[in-house]
């Protein structure tokens, strides 16, 4: 069931980072100074639910049930969805545009600072980094497909750079020629085998 919406408001907050809960149901982040939250937003009917949170979420996925969000000065938090408390926290010092996703065991942060693309472990320990500045530079937005590798969109280079699963090589598939203008956000379909990016407003 496809659901189509135009714009949805949610002011006084700000959307900072989105996921996708199913088809109808999305979580939304908002590091808002003195009113830090999660809304969850059903697309059909759009309603939106807020949960405070104690701490400033920013980067956001879904893993069994549970959120886990980038909190810059913490690291990665595990959220319980239905009041906002913090489960765990895996301390890890990141910036505050740090990507994060995740697909079956294993997590994948984007640190725009240092351009690395990670796999870790659960806990946070590292399996494999990528850095090549030739490559990726200024990530904005990463997605995992079924085979576990790894979408990444470009900022600098406009473009959309995939890593493989073992984090040896890369490819280039979407750039500037094919329309891509400062890409901020990527979703892979793991149902449809497909992805798409674009800026994240």
């Amino acid at each position: 069931m496809a659901v189509f919406v135009t714009k949805l408001k949610v002011d006084p907050n700000y959307a900072f980072a989105v996921v996708a809960l199913d088809e109808i149901n999305i979580a939304v982040t908002s590091p808002k100074i003195n009113d830090l939250c999660i809304m969850f937003i059903d697309l059909y009917s759009k309603e939106v639910t807020k949960i405070k949170t104690k701490y400033e979420c920013r980067a956001i996925t879904v893993r069994d049930g549970k959120l886990l969000s980038i909190s810059p000065k913490l690291g990665i938090l595990s959220i319980d969805a239905n009041n906002g408390n913090v489960l765990s926290t895996i301390e890890k010092r990141l910036p505050n545009y740090t990507l994060l996703t995740s697909f079956k065991s294993k997590l994948y942060i984007g640190d725009p600072d240092i351009n690395t693309i990670s796999c870790c472990e659960m806990d946070g320990t590292t399996i494999w980094s990528f850095k090549d500045d030739t490559v990726i530079t200024n990530p904005r937005g990463i997605a995992v497909d079924g085979m576990g590798n790894v979408y990444i969109t470009n900022g600098d280079q406009n473009n959309v750079t995939v890593i493989s699963s073992d984090g040896n090589q890369s490819k280039q598939l979407l750039s500037k020629v094919d329309g891509l203008k400062i890409p901020t956000a990527i979703q892979y379909d793991r149902k449809t085998k497909s992805s798409v990016s674009g800026k994240l407003c």
